[in-house]
């Protein structure tokens, strides 16, 4: 038995469909891609590409009901799944299962939510311990307090850039394990962005350019970013398969 590569419940190896999420698990491959680029345009490659988008968009516009914005989520890690699996493989896959998307999703938003209380509670942390300094010096707020924000003010802003560039090893994280204490695992996230740092380099570019792309277009109904999320899952999966390749190809696997 091996586990599903959408809800990591154990299938049988030739299955071509899932008995527990009915995810298709056999899909058209293409050849590995090298060049993480053609994944710019690969959404558009799926004959009902439109309608996947729009339900995408949809979920982001309604994201102040915050289950929409998780099931954007867990489609995200759904592609990356695919992409990981069967580079290049079309179509996109369904927006199916919703309860499979939003536990996916809620380990997604578990993650960011996790890294951010950590990021906000040092901050909290250091502002208290101003705080308390001067109180015991002096009785009121002073100096101490000041440093201790603007301390925290550039660790909240330094903290929060960093965790861009984290954010898409966090991602290939919960692909590969489904763990929602995949932001917290330095050991595994260090090593997956210092295996091969100029790899790990070029995706994050790749992806935050969807990002600027999708940002500078989001007054489209948010489809722009729609088609950013989709794609960043889909680079996450093909740079994963392409790690898998190169770790083949040297023997460590």
């Amino acid at each position: 038995m091996t586990p599903c590569t959408y809800c990591h419940e154990p299938i049988a190896p030739d299955a071509a469909k899932c008995p527990h999420c009915g995810e298709a698990l056999v899909e058209r491959p293409r050849q590995a891609a090298e060049d993480l680029s053609e994944v710019f345009g690969w959404m558009f490659q799926d004959p009902n590409w439109v309608v996947k988008l729009v339900i995408c968009t949809g979920c982001l516009l309604f994201s102040c009901l915050l289950l929409p914005m998780v099931a954007a989520m867990g489609y995200k890690l759904r592609v990356a799944r695919q992409q990981r699996r069967a580079p290049g493989a079309t179509p996109m896959p369904e927006w199916d299962d919703p309860g499979a998307l939003l536990a996916d999703g809620a380990r997604v938003f578990g993650a960011m939510l996790l890294l951010a209380l950590v990021l906000f509670t040092a901050a909290g942390l250091l502002l208290g311990g101003g705080a308390a300094v001067d109180l015991l010096t002096s009785g009121r707020l002073g100096p101490f307090f000041a440093i201790a924000g603007a301390v925290a003010y550039v660790g909240v802003l330094a903290g929060s850039l960093g965790l861009q560039y984290v954010l898409p090893a966090i991602e290939m994280e919960l692909v590969e394990t489904g763990s929602p204490l995949a932001a917290l695992r330095v050991r595994a996230l260090w090593r997956r962005i210092s295996t091969r740092p100029g790899d790990y380099f070029l995706l994050f570019i790749y992806c935050f350019v969807t990002n600027m792309i999708g940002g500078f277009l989001a007054f489209l109904l948010y489809a722009p970013v729609a088609w950013a999320m989709i794609t960043q899952g889909a680079l996450i999966g093909r740079y994963l398969a392409q790690q898998r390749a190169k770790d083949a190809a040297l023997g460590l696997e």
